[in-house]
């Protein structure tokens, strides 16, 4: 199948599809790389996306994991507002021990998240963030997720960002 052909269905998934495929396509990164799970804080914060209507909230958060966030030494203690300074320590010292591609796609993920947050919904804001996720695991050779688990969560639903859901129902 060609690349183009597959990454245009997402277009009839909705964000939380899609950011569930983004999900699941970083489990098999950390999977195939024989790489250490997340950190519990950090994916508290990334699986809270999906069942929430608050989403600012959640912003507050994801805005202080991202990757270039957390590495940034020049982040002191008072720049983070929302994650406890342990916890950052805790993802700062995982981030730092992970394969680049890891990184890679937990920040693709949350800005995919972020992406549509106060706006209407437009295909292309997150689109380009699946496809990024794609291309990097097809790059980095580790097997694509079964699309089969996501085709159902529609774009028509919740006006593009489909039900409210849990994660790991898609495990």
């Amino acid at each position: 199948m060609k690349i183009s052909y597959f990454i245009n269905q997402f277009h009839s998934i909705s964000i939380n599809g899609r950011y569930i495929y983004g999900y699941l396509c970083l489990m098999n990164v950390i999977s195939s790389k024989k790489a250490e799970q997340l950190p519990d804080e950090l994916n508290d914060i990334i699986s809270s996306f999906l069942p929430t209507d608050r989403l600012d909230l959640w912003q507050n958060k994801a805005d202080e994991v991202l990757p270039p966030v957390v590495l940034n030494s020049d982040n002191k203690q008072e720049f983070y507002k929302f994650v406890s300074n342990e916890s950052i320590i805790h993802i700062r010292e995982y981030y730092k021990s992970q394969p680049a591609i890891i990184l890679d796609v937990i920040e693709n993920i949350i800005w995919l998240g972020l992406s549509n947050l106060y706006c209407g919904f437009n295909s292309n804001h997150t689109i380009e963030y699946i496809k990024d996720i794609i291309e990097l695991m097809i790059k980095e050779g580790v097997d694509l997720p079964a699309f089969d688990k996501v085709k159902m969560l529609s774009v028509s639903e919740r006006r593009g960002w489909g039900e409210y859901t849990e994660i790991q129902k898609y495990l």
